[in-house]
């Protein structure tokens, strides 16, 4: 059961193109400030790496979950399908 529930959120996960903006393309900055600003279940080309500055949140990562709080810092590959929720 566990196993179809991961596969079910892996399959609604979409695929968000590269948004470069700067000049060059080599860097995107996104500054987010609250969970309600992020992404649904969504996988990308690039590197990823999120830090929490103050509560705490569900990151959804392949299928399994963690919770993530104030001082945590995340590293996503790319491909990872992965999303935060409260």
């Amino acid at each position: 059961m566990l196993i179809e529930k991961e596969m079910d959120s892996l399959m609604d996960c979409q695929r968000l193109p590269f948004m470069p903006d700067t000049p060059d393309d080599d860097l995107v900055l996104l500054h987010q400030y609250h969970v309600s600003e992020t992404y649904p279940m969504h996988s990308h080309e690039f590197y990823e790496i999120f830090y929490v500055v103050k509560g705490q949140a569900l990151h959804q990562i392949n299928g399994s979950s963690q919770i993530v709080t104030e001082g945590s810092l995340v590293f996503i590959r790319p491909t990872m399908c992965t999303a935060i929720s409260c």
